[in-house]
């Protein structure tokens, strides 16, 4: 008896963020994406700089870093990119592999056929981003960061006011 190998839209639906996607949808997602392989202790991307690629965690872990703090682990079906990908600003993490791991990564042309292929993972992206932004505004706001302004200051490439946030999730 052979083992069944699951087909590329089978693999995409076990994410949490194509889980609500269509046959369709999959097939036409599934095309969107190059993968990446990585070695442990490798960073993807780093605070600061311009975000050009939006990513879904296939395997591995990464650890997510902001002002050289650990603020996350992200896992299989975890993804990260969006906030400077889609207003446009530099990154507001760094995001190194812990354990070797996977990638698929969509080119900013991609994410947008990735946004327009499936409402509901362009609906959970905008959720998670606007989730994210708020903790990053809480954390700039609190007083251990007292020296710094909302989302971490003010310089050219940092993401806009939480106003200008709210109306681009808003469209």
């Amino acid at each position: 008896m052979s083992a069944c190998k699951a087909t590329l839209p089978d693999q995409l639906a076990a994410f949490e963020l194509f889980d609500r996607c269509s046959r369709r949808e999959l097939a036409t997602i599934s095309g969107l994406y190059t993968e990446l392989g990585l070695r442990a202790d490798r960073p993807v991307c780093r605070q600061g700089e311009l975000g050009r690629q939006f990513f879904v965690v296939r395997d591995g872990t990464f650890e997510v870093d902001r002002d050289g703090e650990t603020i996350a682990v992200l896992k299989a079906g975890d993804w990260f990119g969006e906030i400077a990908l889609t207003l446009r600003c530099a990154r507001v993490a760094t995001v190194t592999s812990s354990t070797p791991a996977s990638l698929l990564v969509f080119s900013p042309r991609e994410f947008m056929s990735l946004r327009g292929t499936c409402p509901e993972v362009a609906a959970a992206i905008d959720a998670a981003m606007k989730d994210r932004l708020e903790w990053i505004r809480a954390m700039s706001l609190s007083p251990a960061r007292s020296g710094t302004t909302e989302f971490g200051g003010s310089e050219p490439g940092r993401c806009p006011r939480k106003t200008a946030v709210e109306a681009r999730l808003q469209r």
